[in-house]
């Protein structure tokens, strides 16, 4: 094929003359785009001009606008790659399809490292070598890879790592293979089996003269074959003796490899010129770009190696591995030794950094990056330009690997880097942020779908295991996710229903200390919207972490001590009506955590790690449950402790196989007890007193096993494994054995007249045990290089569930156009819930040993005769089945720049068999008498819910040099007929008027988070979260159908009536059933007597279930904005691999910064003095300082 160039000299067409210069691909993009323009129309207009003299000559070759070869990547040893290529596919009646790169073999040989390339069919491979660093390119014309990316474990071998990209720019495409080499190594290739080509590496003979002259030096021939099936050696030599050559490939077509130098002159025209100065015809496809050390030289000529001359007072650099291969994104900091004053950048994609108009003086310049050790270097900035600086990192945990990685960075169409999740990491937002420290989790809750929870809430998940909360201390936690990889079936929770919590490990070069210190009061704290004065409030936080290398395992074993306490003395508000008048009072509150985390990882060998871990949590609360109608006395405590053991081995015995096993123990007693047990008295919507009737104390074991493995196969990435989980608790509940009073309101209290009383009776004690079982496969394959289909089935059961069939099938789709900056992601999938701890304990305290005792209109104080009336029990459905959820999703993601993107997603949730409980024995009517007479209410758990939920959310995220944003907007709204595990209907027989708003329905809420770094060492974060207000139910306050529970509600009457009106409790008033009033009532004789005429009123509260639904009450919305404000001083740098860097960090957190009331808890009594009021608000403005010290 002759080389296409264009003789009639530059153009807008010459193309292939840009190419031939061995300009880096960066620089051949922005050329490219000069001529061609930014977009499409430039494209078009350029296409057509060009048709005549390039089109015909290029067989249907284009190039791209915004392509590029995606080779040089991070290859990060150790990490878990799960990747593959993207490449454009041929247009409708162009060129073939390209031959396919199936996978690539590493292994290793008698004196060397083999690396063998299987091809589906013919490719003549061109090679290229680079002296500094040594490197060699092998490219594989007219090829897409479909590998996957993995790692390979390697002792040694002389490669460090092994990069695959592929160049979209043309059609057909042109894949990249770059080798990364510890040291020089002699080279050849020769023919395998089939279409496979095996490149070998090996040490250079002592006695080599350390260059050849290569077959296409001689003058006699451009391209001579050698014997066929006879490798061609070659070793690193001089840049300027390199040459280039042919050898033999496989029998049939041309399939001669060529052999290119690394750095070859190149003349104005823009041919190459070899060593000898003699003149040879560009190969077919496109020249090898020279891979730059630094930056790119002038285009006219091409230095080898490739040095970056820099103008004056400006520093630049490049950010590399171990191996070699560039970091993108590293926060650099040039920082001026006599003043302190900070310069902030970020890497680019291509890992370099600038620092312009930089004064002369001796600096420091610091680079780090997630998943490695930060570098220090001193550097002296004159008058004459400054060298380009070369970083080297190196990861956190040192290991001797080779990365076989089919694209530079994450590809974008695998399933787990969906741009809806929200990923807060130690060296970006977690840090970052204002953070309440009591409340790790606040920030990544912001962006949870409430309607993906299950019956237990949002799921907590550390390091693999689930749980419903958070037991480690917050210094830690190295990285928070949310919505990652939303239908994978190793999970049993939609990606928006789970936070997923990694912990950090300990560094394997050096030790690190890291104290802070937290301190508060109510000096610096605005005044609670509902407190008369603003009282004494004082909290504490101490953490600590120590983390490095165990002396006595050689660098194979690295541990982490991380630990936390906190001190929180605070007030809750008691804003209640009492008999007396309005009731408001400051209660004090504490609060006492503690957390300890211990965790050591030891490197058995290349092939296996073992990770051994201890948690503890203590937890402590003081006088809860008080405020808003509350009274003091019904303060109740707290203690709970979990004690954790986990045993993890990771094993990867193939290069395509890996293994991860873990063992998991917890040990978790806690109890609760009332500060009085004198009886309960509850006066809807009014006030509360007496004992809370809380005494319980619950020793839960926990024993957890889970086997998980990923195989990697040519297009398929497999996800296999299960978990097995027992639980055994023992239980003792004492709660209500003092009695309960409820009261319609004050009036009637005043007269002594409950409207009932509830008593439990019997054995409190239970025990019990509840073993799950669950496994999932998963295969990901990558159908095109621009589409991946992810297929997922997960199987789920419980011991105390009779029905185990609960088959959950997942499937995603995500397609990419062919310039990439667009992604097109759908999936659906089933999600099944489990049976919670709580509804097993529930039953057997409620199913006759003990049993509850219900009276209406009792007697008060004393009830009167409790033998003589029937008990109440609970029971469960016969066949009860584990409640589902399925989820369906469409979005778009759209790359607006190199940092910047656009998501839109619509998410429809569909929740069925959802939990709920009904009275079975419920009365036909309010005077009728019960079904079953030998009990007063028999309620039964049942799967009988259901709920629908959709959701269309807009989120930018971006990360400049100096800027981190995360912007959602989500307009969404749920509809269910329940509310939970324990929520009843108000009328059990007719389920219809419970189908209502969800109680966590909130229509439009936006949340933002972003990071900002200032000069000067100071950094600003803020949080904003603004919401619509969420709905709350309207009751009477009355049991109007006489099934014992007080959630009637009413019927509407006269719209436009005073808001405040309502009617009687359904007494017969005048021989007329459900006679209307309004305003102020008094009872007398027994007969409740009117204040106004009836047809002012707009609530009707009749002996029967109102026309009036669930939820239909709507709160105000509520706005909320904190901030962090952080100036970081060093104390010393680190002068080696062995020291660390000192620092203190200053911060100051103010939540609640606008001081805007938020109010929660609204009344929706209607006999209430409060209704449709707020009886509680959040904290207003508080200010938080606090000292960091690393060292």
């Amino acid at each position: 094929m002759a080389p296409l160039t264009n003789s009639s000299g530059p153009s807008g067409c010459d193309l292939w003359s840009i190419l031939e210069r061995g300009r880096p691909m960066l620089q051949v993009k922005a050329r490219f785009k000069e001529f061609l323009g930014l977009w499409w129309p430039g494209l078009l207009v350029t296409t057509a001009f060009c048709t005549p003299v390039v089109l015909l000559p290029m067989a249907g070759t284009m190039m791209a606008a915004d392509g590029q070869i995606t080779n040089v990547g991070n290859g990060v040893p150790g990490a878990a790659l799960t990747t593959a290529p993207q490449a454009q596919t041929p247009p409708a009646g162009g060129l073939a399809a390209p031959v396919e790169l199936r996978d690539l073999a590493v292994r290793q040989e008698a004196g060397g490292l083999a690396i063998e390339f299987l091809l589906s069919g013919p490719v003549t491979p061109r090679l290229s070598r680079l002296d500094s660093p040594a490197r060699v390119v092998v490219d594989l014309p007219k090829t897409v890879a479909v590998t996957r990316q993995r790692r390979i474990a390697m002792e040694s071998g002389g490669a460090k790592v092994v990069r695959v990209g592929v160049d979209r720019r043309h059609v057909p495409p042109i894949t990249r293979v770059v080798v990364d080499l510890a040291q020089p190594l002699a080279y050849e290739i020769v023919s395998g089996s089939d279409n496979n080509w095996i490149l070998r590496l090996h040490p250079v003979a002592a006695n080599h003269p350390g260059s050849t002259q290569l077959a296409d030096q001689r003058p006699e021939a451009a391209h001579p074959a050698s014997a066929e099936g006879q490798p061609v050696p070659t070793v690193p030599g001089p840049a300027a003796a390199s040459g280039a050559g042919v050898v033999a490939g496989p029998t049939g077509g041309n399939n001669n490899p060529i052999l290119q130098p690394q750095a070859v002159p190149a003349n104005r025209s823009g041919s190459i010129q070899a060593a000898d100065q003699h003149n040879e015809p560009p190969p077919p496809a496109i020249e090898a770009p020279v891979l730059p050390s630094v930056s790119a030289a002038p285009p006219e000529v091409q230095p080898a190696p490739t040095v970056l001359k820099p103008a004056t007072s400006k520093v630049t650099g490049l950010v590399e591995d171990r191996t070699g291969a560039v970091i993108p994104e590293a926060d650099v900091t040039l920082t001026d030794q006599a003043n302190g004053r900070a310069l902030n950048t970020v890497a680019d994609e291509t890992g370099h950094f600038a620092f312009r108009q930089v004064a002369p003086g001796k600096y420091h310049l610091r680079v780090e990056t997630q998943g490695f050790e930060a570098v220090e270097l001193p550097l002296e900035v004159g008058a004459h330009p400054t060298p380009a600086q070369r970083v080297r990192l190196q990861p956190a945990n040192v290991s001797e690997e080779i990365t076989v990685s089919a694209r530079a960075t994450a590809d974008p169409l695998s399933s787990d880097q969906n741009a809806s999740a929200v990923t807060l990491t130690e060296d970006g937002l977690l840090r970052g942020l204002p953070t309440n420290r009591a409340e790790p989790l606040a920030i990544a809750s912001l962006f949870v779908d409430p309607a993906a929870n299950d019956a237990q809430g949002t799921k907590i998940i550390v390091d693999g295991v689930e749980d419903n909360g958070l037991d480690v201390p917050v210094s830690s936690i190295k990285a928070i996710a949310v919505d990652r990889n939303p239908y994978s079936a190793e999970f049993g929770r939609p990606g928006k229903g789970r936070i997923e919590v990694t912990t950090r490990s300990g560094s394997t070069h050096r030790f690190h200390k890291r104290f802070e210190f937290t301190a508060r009061d109510a000096s610096m704290d605005a005044r609670n919207y509902f407190a008369t004065v603003n009282p004494p409030r004082s909290r504490e936080w101490l953490e600590g972490e120590v983390d490095g290398p165990l002396p006595l395992f050689a660098n194979k074993a690295t541990f982490v001590l991380s630990g936390d306490y906190l001190r929180d003395n605070n007030n809750n508000f008691v804003n209640a009506v009492t008999p007396l008048g309005r009731e408001s009072d400051t209660v004090p509150t504490h609060r006492r955590t503690a957390h300890l985390l211990e965790k050591t990882t030891v490197r058995l060998n290349s092939l296996n790690t073992l990770s051994l871990g201890y948690t503890f949590s203590l937890d402590r609360y003081g006088n809860q449950g008080v405020g808003g109608f509350d009274l003091p006395e019904r303060g109740w405590s707290s203690n709970k402790r979990t004690h954790e053991l986990r045993i993890q081995e990771t094993a990867t015995p193939t290069s395509a196989f890996l293994n991860q096993v873990l063992l998991d123990f917890r040990y978790r007693p806690k109890q609760s007890t009332s500060g009085t047990d004198a009886p309960a008295i509850l006066v809807n919507g009014a006030f509360n007193t007496g004992g809370a009737q809380i005494w319980q104390s619950t020793l839960e074991r926990e024993a957890e096993f889970q086997d998980l493995a990923s195989y990697i196969h040519g297009k398929h990435s497999f996800r296999f494994g299960g978990l097995v989980k027992s639980r055994f608790i023992g239980d003792t509940d004492r709660s209500n054995f003092g009695g309960t009073f409820t009261f319609s309101d004050n009036k009637h209290f005043l007269n002594h007249s409950p409207l009932q009383y509830t008593v439990n009776q019997g054995d409190p004690r239970a025990t019990f045990a509840q073993h799950e079982i669950a496994y999932f496969l998963q295969d990901e394959i990558r159908l095109r290089p621009q589409i991946n289909l992810l297929l997922g089935l997960r199987h789920e059961f419980q011991s105390n569930l009779g029905y185990h069939k609960n088959l959950a099938p997942r499937i995603a789709l995500s397609a990419a156009t062919p310039s990439g900056r667009t992604v097109l992601r759908a999936g659906v999938g089933v999600f099944y819930q489990r049976q919670p701890v709580s509804l097993e304990e529930q039953y057997l305290h409620l199913n006759g040993a003990e049993r509850q005792i219900v009276l209406k209109n009792p007697g008060f104080p004393s009830p009167g005769n409790l033998s003589s009336s029937p008990p109440s029990v609970l029971q469960i459905e016969p066949q009860i089945r584990a409640p589902y959820n399925i989820q369906a999703s469409l979005s778009v993601e759209q790359k607006l720049a190199t940092q910047t993107s656009l998501t839109a997603e619509y998410t429809m949730l569909r929740g069925s068999r959802l939990y709920r409980l009904r009275d079975i024995n419920a009365p036909l009517s309010a005077t009728g008498p019960r079904p079953n007479p030998n009990f007063v209410t028999i309620n039964q758990f049942e799967t009988a819910g259901s709920s629908h939920s959709h959701s269309f959310a807009l989120g930018v995220r971006t990360k400049l040099r100096r800027l981190q944003l995360l912007a959602r907007y989500t307009f969404s709204h749920s509809i269910d007929d329940t509310s939970g595990l324990s929520f009843l209907p108000a009328d059990s027989y007719d389920l219809r008027g419970e189908r209502g708003s969800s109680e966590f329905d909130q229509r439009h809420r936006l949340n933002v988070a972003g990071v900002l770094k200032l000069p000067h060492g100071f950094n600003f974060g803020l949080i904003g979260s603004w919401h619509s207000g969420i709905p709350y139910n309207i009751t009477t306050g009355f049991d109007d159908n006489g099934d014992t529970i007080v959630n009637d509600r009413p019927s509407l009457g006269n719209p436009n009536a005073p808001f405040n009106s309502f009617g009687v409790d359904g007494s017969f008033v005048g021989g007329k059933s459900g006679a209307l009033y309004d305003g102020l009532k008094y009872v007398s004789g027994g007969t409740l007597f009117p204040l106004s005429d009836p047809n002012s009123v707009r609530w009707l509260i009749l002996p029967e279930p109102g026309n009036v639904g669930r939820n239909v009450g709507h709160g105000p919305g509520g706005a909320n904005m904190d901030l962090r404000f952080t100036k970081k001083f060093m104390l010393r740098r680190a002068k080696s691999k062995s020291e660390t860097t000192r620092e203190v960090e200053f911060r100051l957190d103010v939540f609640d910064f606008l001081n805007q009331t938020n109010f929660q808890n609204f009344v929706g009594t209607l006999t209430s003095p409060h209704f449709g009021k707020p009886i509680k608000a959040y904290s207003s403005r508080e200010l938080q300082p606090s000292l960091r010290v690393s060292f």
